[in-house]
């Protein structure tokens, strides 16, 4: 069905590029030998898109896979820009026809319409490459200062730092930029750093070269981490469960080498003082067809109800579905939906598509004490771009609740 649906989409792009040539062949501006080059461009373009969507899922070599999407990015800023320019151009025939009706002249049969088609189509494909040239690696820390009723005393000022979704793939070809985002979190200076999920995109081989780089975070009282959906092999076709497991194996002892502590529906417990507060760790849950392999029952095991406890768990519709209304959980703690790669952020207000798919996909939610904060994490997926939505370091302060 997936690729019925794309020889749909080739279908009509070749269609749409039929109209266009017929326009710049009619155009006194754009010449014949010019028409002839976007056709070889739109011929390369969908041979790209065709074999990036048919073998993406063979290839499990992670610089040659960046570099597959790093050429698709590029392909994909060339038809953002034509389909603008076919919405401009039937803009412009609609008017034709009306005009031919009406026998009134209008604006978007001038030349100004024109010239304006040219200059706004180019716009997103200049916000798409800022994306890809500066967009994912414009790291920012959110700080969060969060109040509590039951927060034992000694942990008042006590700095948990979240960072989630490093896809090591993203970062093979780039180590220096995972450097500069491990530096931040250090000059933080976190007590507890958490990371929540997806430290790949398909296999441990991403992590060649980076584990070093990630096991130099070195926070105050230790790391802690669970699994996410891309670190379960689900994204690589196996020869066999036998090659996945030890797979999973692999990316398992790959993951301890940085210094995180794996917790796989289990807890720990956190000690300062004759104070202590809880971290729950679950594998990934989530809505199909994501995987669901925690168990929260089994994680909070032992974990007194009155106990201060911070969760992690990589999907965010947990929380949802488990938490919320169910569970004293004062913090949750998720990644996941990487605002969607795409978004915008202005004076504490937010959008992005991955609304249309997430209730909660990016920031703090939740009320009573019982609250879910989700990261946009630190890699990307797919698309090597970030669109105004930068990946995030958070950085919780915890304070007690004063009682009025």
């Amino acid at each position: 069905m997936a690729y019925l649906g794309l020889l749909i989409l080739i279908a009509l792009l070749f269609g749409q590029d039929y109209l266009l040539y017929i326009y710049y062949l009619k155009s006194r501006i754009i010449v014949r030998w010019v028409t002839n080059t976007l056709k070889s461009v739109n011929v390369i373009a969908y041979v790209v898109l065709v074999c990036t969507s048919l073998i993406h899922s063979y290839i499990i070599n992670p610089k040659l896979l960046a570099l597959l999407f790093s050429f698709f990015a590029i392909i994909l800023s060339w038809l953002v820009y034509k389909q603008i320019m076919f919405l401009f151009l039937l803009i412009r025939y609609v008017n034709l026809l009306l005009r031919k009706i009406t026998k009134r002249r209008c604006i978007f049969c001038s030349k100004l319409y024109r010239i304006t088609a040219y200059l706004t189509s180019f716009l997103p494909v200049l916000f798409l490459l800022y994306g890809i040239a500066f967009g994912r690696w414009d790291f920012k820390v959110n700080k969060q200062d969060i109040f509590f009723d039951n927060l034992p005393e000694s942990f008042e000022d006590y700095r948990v730092v979240q960072i989630s979704d490093i896809h090591a793939g993203g970062f093979v070809l780039n180590p220096n930029k995972l450097q500069r985002a491990v530096c931040k979190v250090n000059l933080l200076k976190p007590n507890l750093v958490l990371f929540t999920g997806d430290m790949v995109t398909k296999t441990v081989d991403e992590m060649d070269g980076l584990t070093s780089i990630i096991a130099s975070i070195n926070p105050l009282d230790g790391k802690y981490a669970v699994l996410g959906n891309h670190d379960y092999g689900s994204y690589v076709r196996w020869g066999s469960i036998v090659e996945r497991e030890k797979h999973q194996s692999k990316l398992v002892n790959e993951i301890k080498r940085t210094g995180f502590i794996l917790l796989n529906d289990s807890s720990v417990v956190i000690k300062k003082n004759s104070d202590s507060i809880f971290i729950i760790g679950m594998e990934n849950w989530g809505r199909p067809p994501f995987p669901q392999y925690g168990n929260i029952d089994k994680a909070i095991n032992g974990v007194p109800d009155s106990a201060f406890k911070i969760l992690m768990s990589h999907d965010p519709d947990f929380w949802i579905d488990n938490v919320k209304d169910k569970r004293k959980i004062e913090l949750t703690l998720s990644g996941h939906s990487h605002g969607m790669q795409m978004g915008i952020e202005y004076k504490g207000r937010q959008y992005s598509p991955a609304s249309w798919k997430y209730e909660n996909w990016g920031g703090l939610y939740g009320e009573n004490q019982v609250l879910l904060y989700v990261n946009k994490g630190l890699g990307y997926v797919g698309l090597p771009a970030r669109i105004g939505m930068p990946p995030e370091i958070t950085l919780f302060v915890l304070h007690k609740k004063v009682s009025q």
